[in-house]
C-alpha cells in the first residue's frame, strides 16, 4: 500500500480528497446497496461541513456492482484510476471475495460495511470491515433460537447468489443449532434471479415436515418466500438472517412477515444521541428511516476520515486505522483488531405490527 501521507501531499492541495463506494445499487440487493450509499454520502457530509479534510473536500465516488462479478471489477478498476484514497464496501461476502484481490493489486483498502463471510475473517491484508463474521451471528442466532422458541425441527434453504455469505452462515448455524439438540430437516439451494419459483422451494422445504423454515437469503427473496410459506403452512415458525433485516422485508412482506425472528447488530430503537442525530439527517435527506446498510455505512466512512484527518506518521492507511481505537460508532464503538476485524454487539429481532423489535429475553 502507499503510505497515506505519502498520498496526501502528491494530491493537489486545491483537489478533494476522494473516496470510493461500490455496492449493490441495481438488481435485487439494491435496498442494502442503497442504504450504504446513503450512509456513506451522510458521513462524508459531515465531513465537509467541519471543513473538509486538511482544508479540502471529500468527494465520495459512488459505483454499481450490481451484484455481478464482471461489474464489481471493472467498478474497482475505474475508482483506482480514479485516484481514491480507499473504498467503502463492497456491502455483500460475493462481492468481497471478488473485489478483494483487484484492490489489492491497487494498493487500495477497502472498509465493507456489512460482508461477514468468514473466509476473509483474520488475514493481514487489504480488507477490513465494521461487521462481525459469520461466526458470530450464525452461532448466536442458533443459541437464542433455542432459548426462545425450544427444539424444532428447521427446514433451511440459502441463496447460492451469495454463496460466500449463505453457505458459511448456514453451517455455522447448523453445527451450533444440532449440537444443541435442534434438527435441520432439509437444506435447498436456489439462486436468485427474476424467474426464481419461490413456491417451489417452500415445497421442498416442507417436504420434511419441518415445525419452522429458516430463509438464509436476501430480503426481496425472504420476503416472497414468506409469501409463499403463509399460502402453503401458515403455522409454521419463521426465521431468517441479519441480511435480510432491511426495510424492504417488511415493505414487501407486509403481514407474511409478522412474527418472523433474525440475528441483527443494529437497533432501530436505540436512544444513543448520535443515532438520533444521524437518522433526523437520514430521513430530511432520503425520505424514510436509515437501516442496518446505511448506519453501518457512516461508522465505516466516518472510521476511514477520522484516520485520514487524523494521521501524522508515516504509516499506510490499514496501520493509521487499526493503531487508533475505538472509533465512536452510531449505536456502539468500533473496534479493529490486529487483522482489520470487528466485533459488535447482536441481537435478536422480531417483527412485531410491522417493525422490527430487539427481543431483550
Amino acid at each position: 500500500m502507499v503510505p497515506l501521507i505519502a498520498w496526501l501531499c502528491a494530491c493537489e492541495s486545491d483537489q478533494p480528497l476522494r473516496v470510493g463506494f461500490v455496492g449493490g445499487l441495481s438488481g435485487r440487493v439494491a435496498d442494502l446497496g442503497n442504504d450504504g450509499r446513503n450512509g456513506a454520502l451522510l458521513a462524508v457530509a459531515a465531513f465537509n461541513q467541519a471543513g473538509g479534510i486538511r482544508n479540502r473536500p471529500v468527494q465520495l465516488l459512488v459505483r454499481d456492482d450490481a451484484q455481478d462479478p464482471d461489474t464489481m471489477i471493472d467498478a474497482v478498476e475505474e475508482l483506482a484510476a480514479a485516484s481514491v484514497v480507499a473504498i467503502i464496501g463492497p456491502m455483500t461476502s460475493s462481492m468481497a471475495m471478488v473485489a478483494r484481490p483487484v484492490a489489492e493489486r491497487h494498493g487500495l483498502l477497502m472498509l465493507s460495511p456489512t460482508v461477514t463471510t468468514a473466509s476473509l475473517t483474520g488475514r493481514d491484508d487489504n480488507f477490513i470491515r465494521v461487521s462481525s463474521d459469520n461466526l458470530a451471528y450464525a452461532s448466536f442466532s442458533a443459541r437464542r433460537l433455542l432459548e426462545t422458541s425450544g427444539k424444532m425441527r428447521l427446514a433451511a434453504c440459502l441463496d447460492l447468489g451469495n454463496h460466500a455469505y449463505t453457505g458459511g452462515w448456514l453451517d455455522v448455524f447448523t453445527e451450533e443449532y444440532t449440537k444443541r439438540g435442534g434438527e435441520i430437516v432439509a437444506r435447498v439451494a436456489f439462486t436468485s434471479n427474476a424467474d426464481t419459483e419461490h413456491a417451489a422451494v417452500i415445497e421442498q422445504m416442507r417436504a420434511g415436515n419441518p415445525d419452522g423454515l429458516l430463509f438464509v437469503a436476501s430480503a426481496v427473496d425472504t420476503a416472497r418466500l414468506a409469501h409463499e410459506a403463509k399460502k402453503q403452512a401458515p403455522d409454521l415458525r419463521l426465521v431468517a438472517v441479519e441480511w435480510s433485516a432491511t426495510e424492504a422485508l417488511i415493505e414487501l412482506g407486509g403481514r407474511a412477515v409478522e412474527g418472523l425472528t433474525l440475528s441483527s447488530f443494529f437497533d432501530r430503537d436505540s436512544e444513543a444521541p448520535a443515532y438520533l442525530e444521524f437518522k433526523r439527517a437520514y430521513i430530511e435527506r432520503f425520505g424514510r428511516e436509515p437501516g442496518f446498510g446505511g448506519t453501518a455505512a457512516y461508522d465505516a466512512t466516518y472510521a476511514l476520515l477520522s484516520a485520514v484527518k487524523d494521521s501524522s506518521a508515516d504509516r499506510d492507511l490499514k496501520q493509521v486505522l487499526i493503531g487508533t481505537g475505538e472509533y465512536p460508532g452510531l449505536q456502539q464503538p468500533v473496534k479493529f483488531d490486529r487483522f482489520g476485524d470487528a466485533q459488535r454487539d447482536i441481537f435478536l429481532a422480531r417483527i412485531e405490527n410491522g417493525r422490527y423489535v430487539v427481543v431483550r429475553q
